[in-house]
C-alpha cells in the first residue's frame, strides 16, 4: 500500500473527470496534458482508491480524446487498415512513424520503411525546422496539411496517442495504423530485426 503522502501526491495529479467509453482518468499536470502523454491508472479495491504508476508511456485508450459517437466516426476516418498501410509503404506514399522505444525495435523488430520517433519525442519532432528534422530522422519533414503521416506502435494504442500529439502541433490529417506491429507480424509480413 502506498504511503499517505504518496497517495495524496498521486491523487493531486488526477482529474475526477472520467473519459467517456473508457473509464480512464487522465493526469492534469499542464506539461503532460498539453502533450497528451501522461495518464494514471486507478484501481478500486475494497472501496479504497489505489493509484497505479503514473508514467508517460502509459497511454490512454484510443477513445480517450474522441468520446462521442460523432467523434468515434471521426476517429474511424483517421484509422489506417492493414491493406492501406501495406500499399502506402510499398508505394512510399507516406511517412510511416514507429513510436515504440528503440529497445523494442531491437528486441522485436520493425516494419520496413518506417522511421522511429519514440512517443515521448513526437511533439518536439514536429516542432523541429525542416533541416533539423531531415538531419535527425533522414526524411523530409511533412507539411502540416499532409494526410500521409501514419503512426504505428506495437498494438495501436501509442500510435493513437502519437497521432493526437501531431494533431496538437497542427498536423490535423495525421493518422494511425490500428493493427500496428502485431497485426503486421501476424499476417506474416517482412520484419527487420536488430
Amino acid at each position: 500500500m502506498l504511503a499517505t503522502s504518496a497517495l495524496r501526491r498521486s491523487i493531486q495529479c488526477v482529474t475526477r473527470r472520467k473519459v467517456a467509453h473508457t473509464g480512464a482518468i487522465c493526469c492534469t499536470k499542464e506539461l503532460h496534458h498539453r502533450r497528451h502523454l501522461h495518464f494514471v491508472a486507478l484501481k478500486i479495491r475494497n472501496g479504497i482508491l489505489y493509484p497505479e504508476t503514473c508514467h508517460p508511456s502509459i497511454a490512454p485508450s484510443p477513445l480517450s480524446r474522441y468520446s462521442t459517437d460523432a467523434d468515434d466516426e471521426a476517429l474511424d476516418k483517421l484509422r489506417v487498415d492493414f491493406d492501406e498501410y501495406k500499399r502506402l509503404l510499398a508505394n512510399k506514399e507516406a511517412l510511416c512513424i514507429d513510436v515504440r522505444e528503440p529497445k523494442e525495435l531491437v528486441d522485436d523488430g520493425r516494419i520496413p520503411g518506417t522511421i522511429n520517433i519514440p512517443l515521448n519525442d513526437v511533439g518536439t519532432a514536429f516542432e523541429l525546422s525542416d533541416a533539423q528534422f531531415l538531419q535527425k530522422y533522414g526524411r523530409k519533414k511533412p507539411a502540416e496539411d499532409d494526410s500521409n503521416i501514419v503512426f504505428n506502435c506495437r498494438r495501436g494504442i501509442r500510435a493513437t496517442t502519437a497521432m493526437q500529439a501531431a494533431h496538437s502541433k497542427g498536423y490535423k490529417n495525421a493518422r494511425f495504423y490500428r493493427g500496428s506491429f502485431c497485426e503486421w507480424e501476424e499476417k506474416g509480413q517482412e520484419i527487420i530485426k536488430g
